[in-house]
């Protein structure tokens, strides 16, 4: 052998080619990688685990506020259910007024209804009247025309 050979130091024993150093590297690079694989998952898992618990407080307080929202919407409903009741209360209650008001109105067309025609019958009455007064009033002018010719006739008759 050469020297240059000499200079190298003899490989360990060699199995399958490999020097048992290399070896142990190897061993111990597959060791680190898969620890380095465990780590990875067990941070994965964390990382997962956190990101439900994450998303699970994101739901939680999501429902939470639609449960608030759904509440306080179903009171909006109630509060303007009520209103709508007393609205439509207070406008039955104008519509009663208003038709008590129009019944009067009804009376009062049929009691000046009733009053007109009174009056007309009045009037017509006393249209009569006068006709049977001014009748009478010419009766009593002939009257009197005849007394007043028979006053004459008998102031002419009583001398004798």
């Amino acid at each position: 052998m050469s020297d240059i050979e000499h200079d190298r130091p003899e490989p360990e024993e060699q199995q399958d080619g490999m020097t048992i150093s290399t070896k142990h590297l190897v061993a111990i690079a597959q060791v680190l990688g898969l620890l380095l694989a465990f780590a990875s998952g067990i941070t994965a898992w964390n990382q997962l685990g956190s990101s439900i618990e994450r998303i699970d407080r994101e739901i939680t307080t999501k429902s939470q506020a639609r449960d608030n929202w759904v509440a306080g919407h179903e009171a909006l409903h109630k509060e303007r259910l009520a209103d709508v009741r007393n609205r439509e209360g207070a406008v039955d209650q104008r519509l009663a007024n208003l038709d008590l008001q129009v019944r009067k109105l009804d009376e009062l067309s049929f009691r000046v209804g009733a009053t007109e025609q009174s009056a007309k019958s009045t009037a017509e009455a006393i249209r009569n009247l006068e006709a049977t007064v001014n009748d009478q009033s010419a009766n009593i002018r002939v009257m009197r025309e005849i007394l007043e010719r028979l006053d004459t006739r008998r102031a002419e008759v009583k001398p004798r």
